[in-house]
């Protein structure tokens, strides 16, 4: 993944380089998102505490519903301290069908056998 924040007006290419691809070739799809905070879609709910220390750490809970099915969805959460942006979190939701199964799930379950 390759995230620009606030990228100045212009032209960009995007270069792959793929790394011994099955078959000698593949196909690569490219996604974009123009993120804004006036941007909309879905139910996007963030749970976090309004004070952490510096240093210190804490628990941000992330849900989001009513998006539509069959798409990909970019969303984020900025972290503010003295109206200075700190931090970003990016949240990537895919609604494709079927729906992904969690990254790990395969590898829990080898596991568990």
């Amino acid at each position: 993944m390759v995230t620009l924040s606030n990228p100045p007006a212009g032209d960009y290419k995007v270069c792959v380089v793929g790394y011994a691809p099955v078959g000698g070739s593949a196909t690569y799809k490219l996604s974009t998102w123009v993120l804004s905070p006036t941007a909309t879609g879905g139910n996007f709910k963030v749970v976090a505490p309004s004070i952490v220390a510096v240093g210190g750490t804490a628990s941000v809970g992330l849900s989001w519903s009513g998006l539509p099915t069959g798409k990909r969805h970019l969303g984020s959460v900025s972290y503010i301290t003295g109206g200075t942006v700190v931090g970003t979190t990016m949240v990537e939701v895919d609604t494709t069908d079927p729906i992904p199964l969690f990254q790990n799930a395969g590898n829990k379950q080898a596991k568990a056998e």
